[in-house]
């Protein structure tokens, strides 16, 4: 067949959808972002914390709705991947379908391929925030506050780009970046030890380690008995 045929096919079969068909491509992009419209469902336990994840203020994001790369605002909630694919945790592959569809997020119930306007009108607006979930809660809301203070992208974002640009030139910015890795492992094992959360709710309550977002902004953390070493090489992506 002509390839300008194809083509057209294709449009016209997307255009003509007035449905979801089930194939599972929106799934496989990546789990959604919530918002306050989810909160009920993550407080009374219909939406598993164990299966999401915070982008935190600051992290690179990638825009899927500007296609472009950017920085995340305030928290962004989401539902982890699966593995080391972006598919959504709740997607069944084998069925073709949503684990939790009753429940699932505003994000899914809105989103229409055929149709993305309804999504891209809210995909920045009204996000939920780990103090909408835990913010009456004292102990948590102040590990997270104290987290954010001391291991900031804020600071963290500009000494990645200057070790890349110098190429370990500045040692003293390394040592700062050695000491906020530091830092990032010492709360975590600080909150396993003494048991503020389960365990299994780390990447929603503090994130993803900085060790991990340092590979993909482009710096590889290498642990020997010397010490540890961070230098330029990394890139080895991981699902948001």
């Amino acid at each position: 067949m002509d390839p300008e045929q194809r083509l057209g096919d294709i449009m016209t079969t997307i255009l003509s959808q007035t449905s979801c068909r089930q194939c599972g491509t929106c799934c496989r992009n990546g789990g959604p972002a919530l918002h306050l419209a989810d909160a009920d469902v993550v407080k009374n336990g219909l939406l598993d914390p164990a299966c999401l994840m915070t982008i935190r203020p600051g992290e690179p994001i990638r825009d899927n709705v500007r296609g472009r790369n950017a920085l995340a605002a305030g928290d962004i909630i989401r539902i982890c991947g699966t593995g080391a694919s972006w598919t959504c945790a709740f997607y069944r592959e084998a069925s073709r379908d949503c684990g939790i569809y009753p429940h699932r997020p505003i994000q899914c119930r809105e989103l229409k391929c055929w149709e993305p306007d309804a999504v891209i009108r809210m995909y920045e607006k009204d996000r939920l925030t780990r103090m909408d979930i835990f913010g009456r809660h004292e102990g948590l809301r102040h590990l997270i506050e104290e987290h954010e203070a001391a291991v900031s992208f804020g600071e963290v974002r500009p000494m990645v780009l200057s070790v890349i640009e110098k190429k370990n030139a500045d040692r003293p910015l390394l040592r700062r970046l050695d000491t906020l890795l530091f830092l990032d492992r010492e709360f975590r094992r600080r909150s396993r030890e003494q048991n503020i959360f389960p365990g299994e709710w780390e990447h929603l309550i503090l994130g993803r380690p900085l060790e991990t977002i340092l590979r993909t902004m482009g710096l590889r953390v290498d642990e020997s008995r010397k010490g540890r070493v961070i230098r330029p090489g990394g890139g080895v992506k991981k699902p948001l």
